[in-house]
C-alpha cells in the first residue's frame, strides 16, 4: 500500500504552547507509530494547502517509503480550534483517533504572547495590548489574526464538546500539561491502549521540547511572516515546501534563548477571573478538577 492511501489514524489536536510538541516526540518512539518532522501538519488548517489535495500533502510530510508502520500521527493544534479543519479530518477519516492536552489557560495565553512575537505573527508590544485587540482580530477571519487569540484559544471547553460531537468523546482523549509534567511516564499505557497499540513499550520522557525563545530582530520575523507581492510572486515559481524550508531556516538562526518575563499581576488577576466560568464548564464535561487553574493568582 502506497502513502497516498494511507490515512491519519492519529492526531494531537491541540491545544497550542500545551506541550503538543514534546507529546509527539514522546509518541513517536514507539516503533508502531510514524509522525512527520515538520512541527506541525498543516494541511487540514490552511485552505491553500488543503486545496492542493492529500496526494501533495503526503509527499511533503510523509515522503515515500518512510511509513511502515501500522499508525500514522499528525500533530496540528488547530484542530482542535478550527471547525473548518475539524470537519476536513473528520471526512478524511472518521475513525481518527484524537488526542487533546491542555494547559491553563492563563499561562498557555501568555507564552502564546511571546510565542507569537518570536515568529513575527504579534505586532504589539506588550500582552495587555495584545488583549485589548482581540475583539477586533476576531473580526479580521484570517489565520494571522487566529493565532494570536490569546482568549478565544483558551475557551477549551466549546474546542472539546465540538471535537466530542464529531468524532465522538469515546475517540477523544484528553490530558493535562501537568500529567505530563508531574507523572510523565505513568500516562503513556492507557494512552497507547487508547491509540491501540502496545502499551507495554516504555516510553522515555526526556527533557522539555520547544523552549522559550525570541527573535533577534522582531522585524525580521514579522517580514518573513508578511503577505507581500513579492511572497505572492515566490509562491508561483518556487516549490511551496523548498519556501517554508529557507524561511523557517532563516527563522531558526534569527532566534536566541530567552527567559519570559512574569506577566503583571493586574492582568493576571483578570484573566483568572475571566477564564474561571469557563474552567468550571471543562470540568463538568472532561471529570477533571481544574481548580488549581482558577485559584493560581
Amino acid at each position: 500500500m502506497n502513502n497516498n492511501s494511507r490515512l491519519i489514524d492519529v492526531m494531537i489536536a491541540g491545544a497550542q504552547k500545551s506541550g503538543t510538541t514534546s507529546l509527539a516526540k514522546y509518541l513517536a518512539q514507539h516503533p508502531q507509530i510514524t509522525t512527520h518532522k515538520q512541527m506541525e501538519m498543516t494541511f487540514f488548517v490552511n485552505s491553500e494547502e488543503y486545496q492542493r489535495g492529500y496526494k501533495h500533502a503526503v509527499d511533503q510530510y510523509f515522503p515515500a517509503d518512510s511509513v511502515n508502520t501500522e499508525f500514522i500521527m499528525g500533530k496540528s493544534v488547530g484542530i482542535m480550534y478550527f471547525k473548518h479543519a475539524m470537519q476536513r479530518l473528520y471526512e478524511h477519516n472518521p475513525n481518527c483517533k484524537i488526542i487533546v492536552i491542555l494547559r491553563n489557560p492563563v499561562s498557555r495565553a501568555y507564552s502564546a504572547y511571546w510565542y507569537m512575537r518570536r515568529v513575527g505573527y504579534e505586532t504589539v508590544d506588550s500582552f495587555a495590548k495584545a488583549l485589548e485587540l482581540e475583539s477586533y482580530r476576531k473580526t479580521q477571519n484570517d489565520l494571522k489574526s487566529a493565532h494570536c487569540l490569546y482568549r478565544d484559544r483558551g475557551l477549551y471547553h466549546h474546542q472539546i464538546k465540538n471535537l466530542h460531537e464529531v468524532f465522538g468523546s469515546e475517540n477523544v482523549y484528553t490530558l493535562l500539561l501537568e500529567d505530563l509534567t508531574a507523572t510523565s511516564e505513568s500516562i503513556f499505557p492507557d494512552l497507547l491502549s487508547f491509540i491501540g497499540v502496545d502499551n507495554s513499550l516504555k516510553i522515555e520522557v526526556k527533557s522539555k521540547n520547544n523552549q522559550a525563545k525570541k527573535a533577534k530582530s522582531e522585524f525580521l520575523s514579522k517580514t518573513l511572516k508578511s503577505d507581500g507581492i513579492g511572497k505572492s510572486f515566490l509562491k508561483k515559481i518556487v516549490p511551496v515546501t523548498y519556501l517554508r524550508s529557507v524561511r523557517n531556516y532563516i527563522q531558526k538562526m534569527n532566534e536566541e534563548s530567552f527567559e519570559i518575563p512574569e506577566m503583571q499581576p493586574a492582568v493576571k488577576s483578570e484573566l483568572v477571573d475571566f477564564f474561571r466560568p469557563h474552567n468550571q464548564e471543562l470540568e463538568k464535561l472532561i471529570n477533571r478538577d481544574l481548580s488549581h487553574w482558577s485559584n493560581s493568582q
